[in-house]
C-alpha cells in the first residue's frame, strides 16, 4: 500500500454508532471546551450525545452536530442520481459496474472529493481513501475535481453571506488517502488493514477500484470463489461495524457457457448480491453523458438517472429546453 496518510489522534471506533462521526479538532468550538471533552476520552462528534457540554458552547458547534446527524449520504454532485439511489452510504455496500470506459472510476474519484465536505456544508466531514487494483489513479484528476469542489462550497457560502468563512484547508489533499493493490495478496493485507486505518484516520468512505481486476489472475475457479467472497465478507463488517460507506467497481462481462447474451458483472450475478447497493453505468449517445440503472437497493429497481462528466467533475446533464416549431413559411 502507497501513501496513505493517518491521523496522529487516535480513537477507537464505537460499536454501533447511528450516525456518522468526525473528529472533534477542526470543528468550530471553544479550545477550552475541545481540551474539556478530549481529556474526558472524547475525540469524535460519535460520543457527544452522552457528553454533558460546557455551558457556553457556540450554538454553531450544536448545529454541526445535529447536522451530522442527518448526513448519512456522500452526495454524487448529481441530483438525478441521488434522488433515486444513494450511491454511496454511511454503514452500506455499493457495487457500481459497468464497461471500461463508461465513467466507474470518475464517479468514484468525485466521491472521495464529496466525503471531504464538511458537516455544516451537508456532507459527512470526513476523509477517503481510494485502493486502486488497476494501477495509480490520476491523481490530477482528483485534485482538480478537489479545486473545483472548494470553489464550488466557497461560492454557496458567500452566497449565504459567510463571505469571510471560506474553506481554505492547505492539508485538504492529505485527507484523501491512495493506495495501490495489485495483486490478491497485497489487496488481503490492505483490506485487513483497514478497520485499524479507519479507527485511526476517520475514514467515511473506502473506494475500491476494482474488485475483479486482481481475481481474474486466479486460474482455479474455487479459489476465485473463495478470494470473492472473503473480500466482500471483509467489506461488509468494515461498512456496518465501523460505519463507512465501501463503493466497490466492477466490470461488465458475457455469462460463460450461456447463449443469453445479457452483460453480467465479472465474477458472477452471486458477487453482485452480496451488496447492499447495485447501480449499472453505461454511456449514452451525448458525449460524457452517463445512464445509471439502479439493479439493487435504490428507491426502486430499474430506475433511472443520469450524470454527465466534465472539467468539474460529475454533475447533473443539462438539457437545452425544446425548441418551439416554427409557424408559417
Amino acid at each position: 500500500m502507497d501513501n496513505i496518510p493517518t491521523t496522529s489522534l487516535r480513537d477507537p471506533a464505537p460499536s454501533s454508532p447511528k450516525y456518522p462521526s468526525t473528529q472533534l479538532i477542526g470543528l468550530p468550538m471553544d479550545p477550552s471546551h475541545l481540551h474539556h471533552y478530549i481529556t474526558a476520552g472524547h475525540t469524535t462528534t460519535s460520543h457527544l450525545p452522552s457528553v454533558s457540554p460546557p455551558e457556553k458552547e457556540s450554538e454553531t458547534f450544536w448545529q454541526v452536530v445535529r447536522q451530522m446527524k442527518k448526513n448519512m449520504m456522500i452526495i454524487t454532485f448529481s441530483k438525478s442520481v441521488d434522488s433515486v439511489v444513494k450511491v454511496a452510504e454511511i454503514g452500506m455496500c455499493t457495487m457500481i459496474s459497468g464497461n471500461p470506459g463508461v465513467g466507474k472510476s470518475q464517479l468514484c474519484m468525485q466521491l472521495a472529493v464529496n466525503a471531504l465536505i464538511p458537516a455544516s456544508d451537508g456532507g459527512v466531514g470526513g476523509s477517503s481513501l481510494y485502493i486502486s487494483t488497476e494501477g495509480l489513479p490520476d491523481t490530477s484528476r482528483i485534485s482538480s475535481m478537489l479545486q473545483k469542489l472548494q470553489n464550488h462550497v466557497n461560492r454557496v457560502r458567500s452566497e449565504k453571506n459567510k463571505s469571510k468563512d471560506l474553506w481554505d484547508d492547505p492539508n485538504l489533499l492529505n485527507k484523501l488517502g491512495i493506495a495501490t493493490a495489485l495483486d490478491v495478496s497485497s489487496l488481503m493485507e490492505c483490506l485487513k488493514s483497514l478497520p485499524k486505518l479507519v479507527a485511526e484516520s476517520g475514514y467515511k468512505l473506502i473506494i475500491l477500484d476494482s474488485i475483479a481486476a486482481p481475481i481474474r489472475c486466479l486460474e482455479d475457479n474455487n479459489d476465485r470463489m473463495r478470494v470473492t467472497l472473503e473480500i466482500t465478507s471483509l467489506l461488509s463488517k468494515l461498512a456496518s461495524q465501523m460505519q463507512v460507506a465501501v463503493v466497490c467497481t466492477n466490470h461488465l462481462t458475457t455469462p460463460f457457457n450461456s447463449d443469453d447474451q445479457e452483460l453480467i458483472p465479472a465474477l458472477g450475478l452471486s458477487v453482485s448480491s452480496q451488496f447492499d447497493v447495485h447501480v449499472e453505468l453505461s454511456k449514452e449517445q451525448n458525449q460524457g453523458e452517463v445512464l445509471v440503472k439502479v439493479k439493487k437497493g435504490g428507491k426502486a429497481d430499474g430506475a433511472t438517472a443520469m450524470f454527465r462528466i466534465g472539467e468539474d467533475g460529475v454533475r447533473d446533464v443539462k438539457r437545452r429546453p425544446a425548441q418551439q416549431p416554427r409557424v408559417g413559411p
